[in-house]
């Protein structure tokens, strides 16, 4: 019973679009700011195929399927790093395949 109060609350979390944040004044870290993969999507002008193909390839995430949330800042930083053709060049022509399924 417990167990399932806590995941509703998780999933609670996980699906505000915008995360509790602290006043930029008081010193304090910001949240990380997850979005689901179609937001994420929508947000950077991307197509879903393309980001789920990415969370795959090791794009910053947690959570499967529908449940899929993309940590924003990492995924950006991710991205600008080169991340699928590192990824893929790092991980093979085998790598590439599986990421097309």
């Amino acid at each position: 019973m417990r167990a399932e109060a806590l995941l509703r609350a998780i999933r609670i979390v996980l699906d505000e679009a915008e995360p509790a944040t602290r006043a930029a004044n008081d010193g304090q870290p910001q949240a990380a700011t997850w979005l689901p993969i179609g937001k994420f999507a929508r947000t950077y002008s991307y197509s879903t195929k393309s980001v789920s193909r990415w969370v795959r390839l090791g794009m910053p995430s947690v959570g499967k399927g529908r449940n899929c949330r993309i940590h924003v800042e990492g995924a950006v930083a991710w991205l600008g790093e080169g991340g699928p053709a590192k990824a893929l060049k790092k991980r093979g022509a085998d790598a590439h395949a599986r990421a097309l399924q």
